[in-house]
């Protein structure tokens, strides 16, 4: 199939003019200018003209809980663990049937959003079915937790058993039973989860100050909803992050999740070992967090990709409105950078950055498509919502 656009938008790259893409299959063969189309491409009997259009790769959306759609709105109570009781409390009180039809509308949103990739994190207790056979790729995050080993050690059973079941599911979602977050297992189940070398695993790691004093004070709010839970266990690291190394685990497998409360060390010692971070700037202003540390990243040149978190904790599932968001959060930025971050940085953050991430040949014909506007990249950050998206070669309907 060709495609052709008024511009091609890739990372790293100059914009392309008249622009054309030569897909077979699922794979993209050709991406440039029209006046190169090569000879052999010229054959091809299926073509569609896109116009006055951007097109682009499809964004990455590194960091989701599509499970929480139907909680959109939850207002905060003042304090972490606080929205964490709130959360569990409102989870609880959902038809399963409102559960999955609020599910399958955030993948519409996410779709809409410009997202065609998604790290999602899911419960043992959720039906993944309309996320599964969605069009989207990416990772599909089994949340295992449980602060009593014996708890912990069921939870994974449980999670591995999960995988096994919806695995059957024809998907371009891998399912990976991960650790939710270093406090909320048991260190035993963690580190054996860690310890797989085939998969990436979402963890969520330094995210609140409740969190932070958990493990430096070995007090506080986070620490005593843990004992509510059945184990007034007191780590013995100062810090998530250095758990997973005295553990021997802090490896490029760990994908960080939010890390608002990382020190300059930390961020250091997280790049050096090929970890990517996923900020979400909604939540985080959401929840009222200390700055991010983006200058200390950029710094350390620690791979960074860009999430929307969940509809209980941010106001959008767009990754279109992510992008705006953190160029007005960063104006330091350049607006090229943050393009790089919710494409190649997301791709490489869930391991797939050899598939997806750009449109060049012999990767995924995952792409997205805008209209123009004064330069292509004006266009995608302007952009509510996609005029038209490809994923796996396939044009998408229906959102």
């Amino acid at each position: 199939m060709l495609l052709y656009a008024s511009h091609l938008l890739n990372p790293r790259r100059a914009p392309v003019a008249e622009a054309a893409l030569w897909i077979q299959g699922d794979r993209v063969r050709y991406a440039g200018p029209r006046a190169d189309l090569p000879e052999e491409a010229k054959k091809e009997r299926q073509s569609l003209d896109l116009g006055e259009a951007v097109v682009a790769p499809g964004l990455v959306d590194a960091h989701a809980h599509l499970e929480l759609t139907a909680l959109k709105g939850l207002p905060y109570p003042g304090e972490f663990v606080g929205w964490i009781r709130a959360v569990l409390g409102a989870k609880q009180a959902l038809e399963p049937q409102r559960q999955d039809q609020e599910m399958h509308e955030g993948v519409l949103r996410l779709l809409r959003g410009g997202a065609t990739c998604v790290g999602d994190h899911l419960s043992v207790a959720s039906n993944p079915e309309s996320l599964l056979r969605s069009p989207l790729r990416g990772k599909a995050f089994v949340e295992v937790l449980g602060v009593v080993p014996e708890v912990a050690a069921d939870m994974a059973r449980a999670a591995e058993l999960f995988a096994e079941q919806w695995g059957r599911v024809p998907s371009r979602l891998e399912i990976v039973p991960s650790p939710h977050s270093v406090h909320a297992l048991a260190p035993e189940v963690l580190k054996r989860l860690l310890q797989d070398p085939s998969r990436v695993h979402s963890v969520h790691l330094a995210e609140s100050e409740a969190e932070r004093r958990y493990f430096a004070d070995k007090c506080g709010t986070l620490h005593d909803f843990i004992a509510e839970r059945g184990n007034p266990l007191r780590r013995e690291a100062e810090s998530s992050i250095a758990e997973l190394e005295a553990a021997g685990v802090l490896d490029a497998r760990i994908l960080a999740v939010h890390g608002n409360y990382l020190s300059d060390a930390e961020i250091r010692l997280l790049a050096s070992r090929g970890i990517s971070l996923v900020h979400c700037p909604f939540s985080h202003q959401y929840f009222g967090h200390r700055p991010f540390p983006m200058a200390a990243c950029r710094a350390a040149g620690l791979n960074l990709a860009l999430g929307t978190d969940s509809l209980a904790s941010a106001e959008t599932l767009s990754m279109f409105e992510v992008l705006r968001k953190t160029h007005a959060n960063f104006p330091e930025l350049g607006r090229d950078e943050i393009f790089v971050m919710a494409t190649l940085g997301g791709a490489k953050a869930l391991g797939l950055e050899a598939e997806i991430g750009s449109l060049t040949p012999g990767k995924k014909a995952d792409l997205i498509a805008v209209s123009a506007a004064e330069t292509p990249l004006d266009s995608v950050f302007a952009a509510k919502r996609v005029d038209f998206a490809m994923i796996d070669g396939e044009i998408l309907t229906g959102f």
